[in-house]
């Protein structure tokens, strides 16, 4: 056999091989992968080996290292020492090479991903009971530890200068490890952890008297010692009993000279620190959010006259936009507490871009301009504040920068715009090109186009620019126009904001002029967004966007309007699903209730003709209207009232904004049934200022207050009923001979038009896929009689077919393939992560279980209305291990739902019958003088015949000779 080490090079673990080895060496193969890799000369006898970081491998799992020579034989090759050897596989992976019973394995981890688990971590059932000394290394031996534990062992070590982590090489020893002594040198805090799959179990070190965390955090200035226990701001703020409408500013300022930003730490000096010394022996950075209460404290060290704070945590918690303003907190007795406002030392410089600080260095980087960075700047009090905000945003504000597209063309795939911008510093820095940036919060995807002319103006410059849609390749769905700028030796693209009236009515004001057909399949076209920017849509054409519906369109347009007084005494209401293929939610069962009950004789109900759904409304055909027909445009126009539980742009291709049923919609009152109930995710989209819905049916007095709190809606215009496909929910479990799982997963924004090769890529894919390839899973299945049911959002039914998995106990559909409702009355539990419909099944009794494997990053980019941690009504698992043990757990105790989950139920509904319907319909009839305030036709005139540019041309010129 040949040894192999591990050893650190530069900061950096490398493979360390023998010379003779590398000669016959052919690849290296991590599981069934070959992996790539760099090398170099380590000394005379051994080649260092690196691995580079351009293939992806499943996280969290282990995969075998093997070598192979020449002659495609295994190289017999081994570690001296049992141990977890760590190494840097790129910037937020880290691999760990075990060696473990002449195996030779490797994991790889999300660092990032286990430093957010620490906090909500298990207990491990062990205890590290001792420590010794022997060759510059110590000891950790355990109470009990068994072989499998031990593999799964790693070693995390954070640095108290700059609360960084690293990952510690750690050697194996019967029950008990072996670490360097360094990292007992007190600069340190230890974490013995076991990472099985994704769940993440924590050791707590032994002292005589009690469990003590190796972390800790000082609160009270000069009495620190006695603090153990790992504090979270809610806690830290808690303890020093922090309340924002009681602090008290000193009128003194503080002033500071030295600042300095180093990757995520700032640094300062107290000019007249003589007099400040006994005041702040252990100083506490507080940051105090504009036009808000929100308080931040940051626990810094003092060093004479200099503070040194670490940002870190704040850096990691905040999010959103904001401004905060610093201070320095002097701790007091009975609440009464000290903050001294920060000033500047130097006097306020003139030139504002230099009063702006570096960007603290972000925990996780991500590539995305809808990254949030923070820095410092002095404000024009000459005061220390923080801002945090996108790069675009920043740079603009640093440098005063005011863009403006004032010219536009676009002929075939030819675009041709001129950017005007403003700033008094144009001499401080240089545009480079123009960007079109696809609009996604998890990647930077950008496609450059240099520009062709600069010419400086008075205030700035102008930048002119031709962009082709065709010489690079685009995909779904909105492009940005943005446009670099070098400043500092960095490039930074800032979003191009604004257009002139000019361009804003070339565009905005028609209807197709600018779509360019791509493949006869794909259109990309211009339009001016809801902040009157520029962007792009590159989109699937629908089958009905050409001429022939849109004449048909206008036809009924004038139809409607020819007889305007018969079509306003029929009070026409209208209702529909998504996208006016389904008919199975609030929308349908509500139009159903009415239609049954006679409650309304012109509601009618819009369907795509050929839909799955259509026959469940074989017994109203003559309430049908089929999607872009004559007789549906004619209503569509004449409608009264539209009813359901989806947004406007599911009755009809909103993307024709300009078209005369787009403007006729965007005045008719909505009721909007609700889509589910919305706890588990933040839906900006519905808030009152977007103008999307008139009046809103709430589930539960719960939602209704989470309505009015968040989305903006006045008392009035919430109203609390139930959702109507609620009245035809019951168990079904016992139509079938087994016992049903429902698997659901929601869509993600950040995931939008990504590729079937990005997909595949994704984590989404790989957790879910995993899950569903489980040989585990697929045993317990068959073992017991279940099966799994795996239905996929809308949104993604372009990928069911990748999930590749071979077992007769799943199967999978994609959207309108079966009945939704059916496959959750049948259903004994779901599993899903964030979808409302998951809300279905708690509302039937039925256990729940939510998959949150990328928790935190959907908390981060969505947003939730819910405390995960403890408003949830169901088990969570963060790995596929830990789900399938919790479907084991379901299946032995029969699919009963725990005790706990189920007293919930009485907090989230107010009403558990049928006669949701019932309470809606007597709301619509409660709210008709608001619904039905405006009229829904548009009068037309003789004149409207006129093209509306002649018109308005026609008129100007009168008012040219009124005027004279």
């Amino acid at each position: 056999m040949y040894y192999i080490n591990v050893l650190e090079q530069n900061s950096e673990f490398q493979l360390i091989i023998q010379k003779k080895i590398f000669e016959t060496l052919n690849r290296i193969m991590v599981g069934n992968q070959s992996i790539d890799y760099g090398y170099s000369a380590y000394d005379e006898e051994y080649i260092a080996i690196n691995f580079l970081d351009n293939q992806i491998f499943a996280v969290n799992t282990f995969h075998s290292l093997e070598f192979i020579d020449n002659d495609n034989n295994l190289i017999d090759v081994g570690l001296k020492t049992n141990g977890t050897y760590p190494f840097l596989y790129n910037n937020d992976t880290q691999g760990l090479l075990v060696s473990f019973d002449n195996e030779l394995l490797i994991k790889f981890v999300k660092t990032f991903e286990v430093v957010q688990k620490l906090k909500r971590s298990n207990q491990f059932d062990t205890e590290i009971v001792s420590f010794y000394e022997v060759n510059n290394l110590i000891g950790i031996h355990f109470k009990e530890i068994n072989k499998e534990q031990q593999k799964n062992l790693i070693v995390l070590a954070k640095k108290k200068e700059d609360n960084q982590y690293y990952y510690v090489p750690a050697l194996f020893n019967s029950d008990e490890i072996l670490i360097d002594q360094t990292y007992f040198s007190g600069k340190y805090d230890l974490h013995v952890l076991i990472l099985v799959n994704s769940t993440l179990f924590k050791c707590s070190f032994m002292s005589p008297n009690k469990m003590v965390e190796r972390d800790y955090i000082s609160i009270f200035e000069g009495n620190n010692e006695d603090v153990d226990g790992v504090l979270d701001q809610q806690e830290l703020l808690q303890m020093i009993d922090l309340d924002a409408k009681e602090l008290r500013e000193e009128e003194t300022i503080l002033v500071v000279d030295n600042i300095d930003i180093r990757d995520n730490s700032l640094s300062f000096e107290i000019a007249n620190h003589e007099e400040y010394n006994p005041i702040f022996r252990n100083p506490i950075l507080l940051l105090r959010k504009r036009k808000a209460e929100d308080l931040y404290l940051v626990e810094g060290k003092k060093n004479i006259a200099k503070f040194t704070f670490n940002f870190n945590a704040f850096l990691n918690d905040a999010n959103g936009s904001n401004r905060w303003d610093l201070f320095l907190l002097r701790v007091g007795l009975a609440k009464k507490h000290t903050i001294y406002r920060l000033q500047c030392f130097e006097p306020l410089p003139e030139d504002k871009p230099t009063r702006f600080f570096n960007f603290f260095k972000q925990p996780v980087d991500i590539k995305s301009t809808y990254n949030q960075k923070s820095r410092l700047y002095i404000t024009n009090k000459n005061e220390l504040s923080l801002t945090r905000n996108n790069i675009s945003n920043l740079i603009k504000e640093q440098l005063e920068i005011k863009t403006q597209i004032d010219k536009f063309s676009m002929k075939k795939n030819v675009v041709n715009i001129r950017i005007k911008m403003n700033t008094p510093y144009i001499d401080q820095f240089k545009t480079g090109s123009v960007y079109l940036v696809q609009r996604n919060k998890d990647n930077l995807l950008k496609k450059g186009y240099p520009h062709a002319h600069v010419k400086k103006h008075d205030t700035g410059s102008y930048i002119e620019c031709q962009i082709d849609l065709l010489s690079e390749e685009l995909f779904p769905l909105y492009w940005d126009v943005y446009l670099g700028v070098f400043y500092n030796d960095n490039e930074y693209l800032i979003r191009v904001t604004r257009v002139s009236k000019k361009v804003f009515k070339d565009i905005d004001s028609t209807i197709s002029k600018y779509q360019l057909n791509v493949n006869n399949e794909y259109i990309i076209y211009p339009y001016i967004t809801i902040t009157k920017d520029l962007s792009f849509t590159f989109r699937k054409r629908e089958y009905f966007e050409n001429r022939y519906y849109l004449f048909k369109e206008n036809i009924a347009y004038y139809f409607v309007n020819l007889f305007y007084r018969y079509f306003s005494e029929k009070d026409i209401w209208i209702g529909f699903e998504k996208l006016a293929m389904s008919a199975h939610d609030s929308g349908y069962h509500f139009f159903d209730y009415v239609y049954k009950n006679k409650k309304h004789e012109n509601f009618y109900y819009v369907i795509r003709k050929g839909s799955p759904e259509e026959d469940n409304l074989k017994d109203k055909k003559d309430k049908i209207l089929y999607f872009m027909s004559f007789k549906y445009f004619v209503y569509m126009f004449a409608a009264r009232l539209l009813i359901s539980s989806d947004t406007k742009r599911n009755s009809y291709n909103l993307s024709l904004k300009k078209s005369k049923l787009a403007k006729t919609l965007t005045d008719k009152k909505l009721v909007y049934l609700q889509h589910g109930v919305n706890g588990l995710k933040v839906v900006k989209d519905f808030y009152k200022n977007r103008g999307v819905f008139d009046l809103v049916i709430a589930p539960s007095e719960y939602e209704r207050e989470m309505i009015i709190e968040h989305w903006g809606y006045d008392d009035s215009e919430v109203v609390t009923t139930g959702l109507a496909r609620w009245d035809v929910l019951e168990d079904k479990t016992d139509e079938i001979s087994y016992k049903q799982i429902f698997v659901m997963p929601t869509w993600r924004t950040w995931m939008d038009g990504m590729t079937k090769d990005k997909f595949l890529e994704s984590e989404y894919f790989q957790r879910y896929n995993d899950f569903l390839s489980s040989s585990r899973l697929e045993n317990l299945l068959k073992e017991n009689n279940v099966k799994i049911m795996f239905f996929l959002h809308p949104k993604f039914k372009e990928y069911i077919d990748l999930f590749n998995f071979e077992s007769d106990q799943i199967e999978k559909f994609g959207f309108l393939e079966v009945p939704l409702d059916e496959m959750i009355m049948k259903s004994s539990l779901m599993i899903s992560d964030y979808s409302s419909v998951i809300w279905e099944m708690f509302y039937l009794k039925k256990p729940c279980v939510f998959f949150h494997f990328d928790r935190d990053k959907y908390l981060d980019y969505e947003g939730s209305y819910m405390d995960f941690d403890n408003d949830l009504f169901g088990d969570v698992a963060y790995d596929t291990e830990t789900l399938v043990d919790i479907i084991e757990s379901y299946i032995k105790n029969e699919f009963q739902e725990k005790q706990h989950y189920g007293q919930l139920r009485n907090e989230y509904f107010t009403y558990i019958d049928k006669n949701n319907s019932e309470r809606i319909y007597q709301a619509i009839q409660e709210n008709k003088d608001m619904l039905y305030k405006e009229s829904n036709i548009r009068k037309w005139k003789l004149t409207h015949i006129i093209p509306f540019k002649l018109r308005r041309m026609g008129l100007s010129a009168i008012n040219k000779l009124l005027k004279k």
